[in-house]
């Protein structure tokens, strides 16, 4: 068995959560200053912003602050976490070269309805699922392999 160092840094400790935010965040300024006008700009730094949105999120609900509304933030993190497949679709399409797509359209629609439930649905698991680490909610499985399956059997895609 390995013995444990005190200075070994883990995937989900604190210090590393912080600076991915701090990594993603930055990054998405450069991109902001340094790169020119064009949606792949506007989606990237999205993405990235979406990313230290759901980094954060992890990290304050694991942390169990008091005065963290653990359940609200769950769902901030949940929302960044479901806009990040139609993201890549758009920016997967936008770099082929396809402007309106229906694989574009049919992502943001379904993350729109899952935006919806997290919001406006009692929805109880949230904070569970965020602290286990695991997907039990087996709707937001399918959303995601379903987004991947979209992406990657699209027939516009095939040619790129």
């Amino acid at each position: 068995m390995k013995n444990k160092s005190k200075n070994t840094l883990y995937c989900f400790s604190p210090p590393v959560m912080i600076a991915t935010i701090i990594i993603e965040l930055s990054l998405a300024i450069y991109t902001f200053l340094k790169i020119k006008k064009s949606s792949v700009k506007t989606i990237s730094i999205a993405t990235l912003v979406l990313l230290a949105a759901f980094q954060g999120a992890e990290f304050f609900v694991c942390q169990s602050y008091s005065w963290v509304d653990g359940e609200f933030v769950s769902r901030l993190g949940f929302v960044a976490i479901t806009l990040l497949p139609p993201l890549g679709i758009h920016l997967a399409n936008l770099i082929a070269g396809r402007r309106r797509n229906w694989s574009t359209i049919t992502s943001y629609v379904l993350a729109s309805g899952f935006i919806f439930y997290f919001f406006c649905v009692h929805f109880v698991t949230v904070i569970t699922i965020l602290r286990s680490k695991y997907f039990e909610n087996i709707r937001f499985i399918t959303y995601y392999f379903n987004s991947a399956n979209v992406s990657f059997n699209n027939d516009d895609l095939s040619d790129v």
